[in-house]
């Protein structure tokens, strides 16, 4: 998991100053955060994650998927757009196998509160050594309705610090296992090729002042 791990720390560290829905095809978001609280009644975990652990993963979507509410500009629905997710929450990893069941929502100023809300949900996400298969979610909310102008799937995410309410939600088929928590970051995953480009630019500026 080490490369998967510094792609995720690198894209947490890149500052992020504009948010864009201007791109197309296969794009991959990072996030981490912490765990809250844990509901595990007969110890499917067996204590290996506690509130306080972090969380890590990366899920990678089609920009390009069609919003199945086209007739309504404030509510986007994008079912099976994520291609796949993968993670870390303490010591144990979790995935999902390619083209998982998916739904990932835009809502633009929500009719009952005014607010925006952007989430994502996978069905027939694993984790490693704990058996059956469990549903993912990831959420964002802005109470003052002010991030979003429309419902579509954005490219480059708004700053979380323009959140007030984020969370991560993990929960078996049979309910007997739920994980809750809070993300820190949220943040687009850089191409390779854009390293190396940016790698390239700094060489060549640093020649230029030899």
């Amino acid at each position: 998991m080490k490369g998967f791990t510094a792609s995720i720390i690198l894209a947490c560290a890149l500052p992020l100053f504009a948010w864009s829905t201007a791109r197309a095809g296969p794009v991959t978001f990072g996030f981490t955060g912490t765990v809250t609280s844990i509901y595990d009644p007969l110890q499917i975990l067996q204590g290996a994650v506690v509130p306080g652990d972090s969380f890590l993963g990366t899920y990678t979507f089609d920009a390009s998927a069609a919003d199945a509410n086209a007739s309504n500009d404030d509510l986007g629905e994008y079912f099976n757009a994520v291609l796949d997710i993968e993670g870390t929450i303490g010591p144990i990893d979790f995935a999902a196998p390619n083209s998982p069941l998916s739904s990932i929502s835009v809502f633009n100023n929500l009719v009952a509160s005014s607010a925006d809300f952007f989430g994502v949900s996978v069905s027939g996400v694993r984790m490693t050594g704990v058996e059956g298969f469990g549903r993912l979610g990831l959420g964002l909310r802005d109470s003052t309705g002010i991030v979003f102008h429309d419902d579509r799937l954005f490219t480059i995410p708004p700053p979380i610090a323009d959140f007030d309410m984020t969370s991560f939600t993990f929960q078996n088929t049979l309910e007997t296992l739920r994980l809750s928590g809070e993300l820190r970051t949220f943040a687009l995953v850089p191409e390779p090729s854009t390293g190396l480009l940016a790698l390239a630019l700094s060489l060549a500026a640093y020649r230029r002042r030899r």
